[in-house]
C-alpha cells in the first residue's frame, strides 16, 4: 500500500483584525506519495540535518 500525503500546494492566508496569527482561508491540495517527500527532503537537506548525524538528542 502506498502512503499518500495530502499537501497544500497553494493557500491563501488572512490575518484577522486584532490578531497576529494568520488563518488559512482557502487551499488547493495535491496527493503526494510519502516516499517522494522523503527523497526530496534527503536530497535538499541531507541526512545529517534530518537524522542529526545519527546521534541522540
Amino acid at each position: 500500500m502506498d502512503n499518500i500525503c495530502k499537501i497544500p500546494i497553494a493557500a491563501t492566508f488572512t490575518v484577522v483584525k486584532g490578531s497576529t496569527t494568520p488563518v488559512m482561508t482557502s487551499a488547493e491540495y495535491a496527493d503526494i506519495p510519502a516516499d517522494l517527500i522523503a527523497r526530496f527532503l534527503l536530497e535538499k537537506c541531507g541526512v545529517d540535518a534530518i537524522f542529526n548525524g545519527g546521534e541522540a538528542d
